[in-house]
């Protein structure tokens, strides 16, 4: 070991405010130096996951004392250490509770700068083995909790750990099964339970949003309980559960208001909250528009307030209504229709035609052209899937176009020629571009409101004129008296070539 040392006089002019102690021999020299914080908080600091590898080493040395006494390295310490920088945040938290000291190390830190070699405080076997599996098993639920909230499966839980442990990660052996995996999301989910729990205990009201949705694989019916509650101020949505509505029977309100009230029922050890908290903290409900829901009789929202809830406030989701709102408005106008039934028609053509899309790739290529695939404009979420839509055909029109004419003249594709002949001639149509361009617009305007309405802090006061501002904006589109046929074009990056009255498509260069 490397052995540096300063007599006592120098060391003392050091000034260390007493964090460094030191022993010294009979000529009057420093035989050994130790840090009295480090050696304190010694057991904290080594539970610390941010100390690793060289801190380590530096931790050693100021616990156990270090012969290597140079001013530069007992600064150095003090200043930049991991392992001084922790033990000096544990001390603060000591003295914002009153306690100045830790019984496990009185006998270590004394008030002299002078005193005997402080004894490491080594681990035993015991406690090092059990903080060995916790970094282990930290480790095993950080990876379970990702593939949850990835909504990865269960199987691939073992493919993760395996790239961990190649990697060099050490892990417990036999614990990446999907039944550990399963067992690890089970108990994360228990304290994410006991969390919630003791927001709403501590709250005096909270929410609940529900939706339904079915199972792409087995089909099953599926509810998700959605809490609402203000913590520290803010307004914050937590995810409770997501019920299996089969195994209470059909979706039917009884069914579903059986499967939200055992979320919160003692037995089923989710959100206990106990029935009273439940039934009195409850004040309003939040759903879709589906009869099962809000039947006036028999519905879900019905049910809850008949509940002992006669205070119950109800609220369609205004997410919901928005999307159906749009697209119904929308999908009356013919003009916008037959741009939505080309969008859909167009991605059914290179779903069932990989010469057809091939062709596309093809001649992208040639025209040294960045294209996209059309994507799926139907089902649900309208509103993202129509911008979506829109971006991607007014970004492909030219190369859509010459496809089109490439396979029709050469007859590539000849079990679709009347279909393509179709697209073609709506593609060339200055009149659909326009209508095109405008439905994009309308569309963008009530994509910004739709985000404003996700956002978790949104009041209910808020929604009104919101819905209002966008309105607005689509009825500043109906005050433009005069569209340039340039302007039109210029966002999706191509141009228009008059001639003779007839309008060609060029990109910009």
């Amino acid at each position: 070991m490397a052995t540096t040392t300063v007599s006592v006089s120098t060391f003392k002019k050091w000034n260390t405010g007493g964090r460094i102690k030191f022993q010294q021999t009979d000529d009057g020299k420093v035989a050994l130096v130790w840090c009295a914080l480090c050696a304190k908080h010694s057991d904290k600091i080594y539970r610390d996951s941010r100390i690793r590898g060289v801190a380590h080493k530096d931790l050693d040395k100021y616990i156990s004392g270090t012969m290597f006494v140079t001013k530069h390295s007992v600064f150095r310490h003090l200043s930049s250490s991991k392992s001084h920088q922790i033990a000096t945040e544990c001390e603060n938290i000591l003295r914002d509770h009153g306690t100045t000291s830790s019984s496990s190390h009185t006998a270590v830190i004394s008030d002299t700068n002078t005193g005997n070699r402080p004894k490491l405080q080594q681990l035993s076997i015991d406690s090092a083995m059990h903080k060995a599996s916790r970094d282990a098993y930290k480790k095993l639920l950080n990876t379970a909790y990702l593939l949850a909230v990835n909504g990865l499966p269960l199987f691939q839980f073992k493919t993760l750990v395996n790239v961990q442990k190649a990697n060099g990660t050490k892990l417990i052996t036999k614990c990446d099964s999907s039944a550990k995996a399963r067992e690890f999301i089970h108990e994360i989910a228990k304290s994410v339970w006991l969390k919630i729990t003791g927001m709403l205990k501590a709250a005096t009201a909270f929410a609940l949003l529900t939706d339904g949705s079915q199972a792409r694989k087995t089909g099953s019916e599926k509810e998700m309980v959605l809490i609402r509650v203000v913590r520290n101020g803010i307004p914050i949505f937590v995810c409770a559960a997501l019920q299996d509505v089969d195994e209470y029977g059909s979706a039917n309100a009884e069914n579903l208001k059986k499967a939200i009230d055992d979320v919160f029922n003692e037995a089923a050890l989710k959100v206990n909250i106990g029935r009273d908290k439940y039934n009195k903290g409850l004040v309003s409900f939040t759903s879709d528009g589906a009869s099962v829901n809000t039947g006036m009789y028999n519905g879900l929202i019905t049910r809850m307030r008949n509940d002992s809830r006669s205070w119950l406030v109800s609220f369609h989701c205004v997410l919901h209504r928005l999307e159906l709102a749009i697209k119904d408005s929308l999908m009356k106008i013919p003009s916008f229709k037959a741009v939505y039934d080309l969008m859909v028609a167009i991605y059914y053509l290179f779903k069932q035609s990989g010469k057809l899309k091939g062709n596309f790739y093809n001649m992208a290529k040639v025209l040294d052209v960045q294209v996209y695939n059309f994507p799926k404009v139907h089902g649900t979420r309208f509103i993202s899937h129509q911008k979506r839509g829109l971006q991607h055909l007014l970004h492909n029109w030219i190369v859509l176009s010459q496809t089109m004419e490439d396979c029709i003249e050469n007859n590539k594709v000849s079990n679709m020629s009347a279909k393509l002949r179709g697209v073609l001639k709506k593609l060339k149509d200055f009149n659909f571009m326009s209508v095109c361009v405008l439905y994009m617009q309308i569309v963008e305007n009530v994509t910004s409101l739709s985000l404003r309405l996700e956002k978790n802090d949104l009041a209910v006061s808020e929604v009104l004129p919101a819905v209002n501002r966008t309105r607005a904006k689509c009825e500043d589109l109906l005050a433009v008296e005069v569209v340039q046929p340039e302007d039109l074009c210029k966002p999706f990056g191509f141009k228009l070539i008059q001639t003779g009255g007839i309008f060609t498509c060029d990109y910009i260069c």
